[in-house]
């Protein structure tokens, strides 16, 4: 190590080494060549680190090097001030002395807090509520519930759902719905009676009928879904949201519809469907028809536009990725509050930087916002509540 430190530049083999050893070294030695450099400079004792101390500056490094883990698929990057792309070679120059321990820098202690407090991703969470009143937590060991016909509930793997009882034929009278509600950290998919699959995001509620009928199907939705809509040219499929219908026959697509969004989003990946926006007044109704890689963004005033979209960005959460482009910070925020079951405040203005990049979403909270290293961003945790400076 200490020779390729001293080394006036790095092979690609060289750079291939450090990135393993980055990967996995336990950063003691790491560390008492970065001191010495320090002490030879200022010639100063120094406090070793401490565990968070330690795990920030290897991440540091990894960044240093524009490494991407196995989490890791595209590094995140402010447009405003690209941080991670810094060449292997500057950084041998920087552990040369203080100019690279201050670019580093040892995290302050409020961001040191966020590291020891380890806030873990979302998972499989979800309660049914019955129309009757009637609810259950659903296993969180199980990724998804089955209707079948007869309005029984199974898991995917065809074990029923305790529902206290099962309901009869003749129970199906009473109960006209069920709601499905994923809390804020939970993600759950669902099978509808004829076949239609379901993935429901984070924050999300989907009420639906246990059986649909013959000439029409319907459910309502509060949050994000993805659908993937059995064919049938005889009943049409309707996904109704605040203030828009979405009509299908058979087809693939996303509805982002919370609550918190400026903006109402439906993105076709496959087949057609119609968009309806339903105005307060009465007869006002504005419609667009979407082909795949097209989509609607209801805004506020209650105009209804389409635009061409990357399909990608709009439905990585369902195959577990956080995928960004060009995302202002405080709606990359949002998405990660409902993730992470969290809260965001800010103690001034907002930060106006977009961001760019791929992760994964079974990372804990301290990684992800890793990418703020570098950044004029400071932030601070209190309990579940970012805290941004």
């Amino acid at each position: 190590m200490r020779q390729l430190l001293q080394a006036s530049e790095w092979d690609e083999q060289d750079k291939e080494w450090l990135r393993h050893y980055l990967a996995e070294y336990d950063g003691k030695d790491l560390e008492a060549l970065v001191f010495e450099h320090y002490q030879r400079d200022l010639g100063d004792p120094i406090p070793a680190l401490d565990r968070a101390e330690s795990e920030q500056l290897r991440r540091a490094l990894h960044k240093r090097l524009n490494l991407s883990s196995s989490s890791v698929h595209q590094p995140i990057t402010s447009n405003r001030r690209l941080f991670m792309g810094v060449a292997a070679a500057v950084l041998l120059l920087s552990l040369a002395g203080w100019w690279f321990w201050r670019q580093v820098s040892i995290p302050t202690k409020e961001e040191a807090n966020l590291a020891q407090q380890v806030i873990t991703p979302g998972g499989n969470k979800a309660t049914l509520v019955l129309s009757d009143g009637r609810s259950v937590d659903l296993s969180t060991a199980k990724d998804g519930i089955v209707m079948g016909l007869t309005g029984q509930v199974a898991y995917g793997d065809g074990s029923l759902v305790s529902l206290n009882e099962q309901p009869s034929a003749k129970d199906q009278a009473v109960i006209n719905h069920y709601t499905l509600s994923v809390p804020k950290g939970g993600q759950y998919q669902l099978t509808l009676s004829d076949g239609t699959r379901v993935w429901l995001n984070s924050a999300s509620t989907l009420r639906y009928p246990p059986k649909f009928n013959d000439n029409f199907r319907e459910v309502e939705l509060e949050g994000e879904a993805y659908f993937e809509v059995s064919h049938s040219h005889n009943q049409p499929f309707v996904v109704k949201s605040a203030h828009q219908s979405t009509t299908v026959l058979g087809t693939t697509f996303n509805i982002m519809a919370y609550a918190d969004e400026l903006e109402m989003t439906t993105t076709l990946v496959s087949g057609a469907v119609r968009v309806d926006y339903i105005g307060e007044a009465a007869n006002t109704v504005t419609s667009a028809v979407l082909a795949p890689g097209e989509a609607t963004l209801l805004v506020p005033d209650g105009t209804l536009r389409k635009q061409r979209v990357d399909i990608a960005a709009a439905t990585a959460w369902k195959d577990g990725k956080f995928y960004f482009r060009k995302t202002p910070f405080a709606q990359m925020m949002r998405q990660l509050a409902r993730w992470y079951d969290i809260e965001v405040a800010y103690r001034g203005a907002i930060p106006n930087e977009t961001f760019s990049g791929e992760l994964n979403r079974d990372m804990p909270l301290e990684t992800v916002l890793d990418f703020l290293i570098g950044s004029d961003i400071r932030f601070a945790t209190q309990g579940r509540t970012l805290v941004f400076n």
